[in-house]
């Protein structure tokens, strides 16, 4: 007989070749994994401001700066009771309002909130919706002029500024979650118009 029975030791090569087929299947699609997340979380040493290795997120804002962790717009919960300054990246952006006939004297209110539109921070690049973003205090905002509609930019910051004290009892709450800008720390390239700030360590 010309035909060969196959026993039960051919089964089990054939469920061995079947087993290592299917963990090739699963490296692969591992390596193919780890891929993407470099993608998506690339480095680049020429866009920081230091000589530092910078890991950017899929947003093209840093990780981390200095050992800390850089806050988005969208994670408000998380830094808006943080204690001296932290690290915050977006995009700046100028929003538009009509201004009232007549404008209050300087004050505290006027420092920290406004009077009429101002510049915000943005998650993305070019964001077209701007309700709910944070606005941050006129004190400081004259250093992101050069920054409006540019690349991604980490400044430092914070919330709870002394300042807020001297605000009236009805705005005082408003005026402590007001995120004053104290410093550009990092942009991922520079801005013809402006004039970065030195980068320093966070408190």
């Amino acid at each position: 007989m010309n035909g060969a029975v196959e026993g039960p030791g051919g089964r089990r090569g054939d469920r061995w070749r079947f087993a290592l087929a299917g963990l090739l299947v699963v490296v692969l699609a591992a390596v193919g994994l780890v891929g993407v997340g470099f993608v998506f979380s690339r480095c680049d040493a020429s866009a920081s401001s230091s000589s530092s290795l910078v890991c950017l997120g899929s947003d093209g804002i840093p990780n981390q700066l200095d050992g800390q962790r850089v806050y988005r717009v969208s994670e408000q919960a998380e830094w808006q009771n943080l204690s001296g300054s932290f690290p915050l990246g977006g995009y700046a952006l100028d929003e538009v309002e009509a201004c009232p006939t007549m404008l209050p004297q300087p004050s505290a209110e006027a420092d920290l909130l406004g009077q009429c539109g101002g510049i915000a921070l943005a998650s993305v690049a070019n964001e077209k919706q701007v309700f709910g973003l944070p606005m941050l205090a006129p004190l400081g905002s004259n250093l992101l002029y050069g920054w409006l509609g540019g690349p991604a930019i980490v400044v430092r910051a914070h919330t709870r500024d002394p300042e807020a004290a001297a605000c009236s009892a009805d705005k005082r709450a408003a005026c402590e979650a007001a995120v004053v800008v104290e410093a550009v720390v990092w942009s991922a390239r520079p801005s013809a118009n402006a004039t970065p700030t030195p980068a320093a360590s966070f408190a």
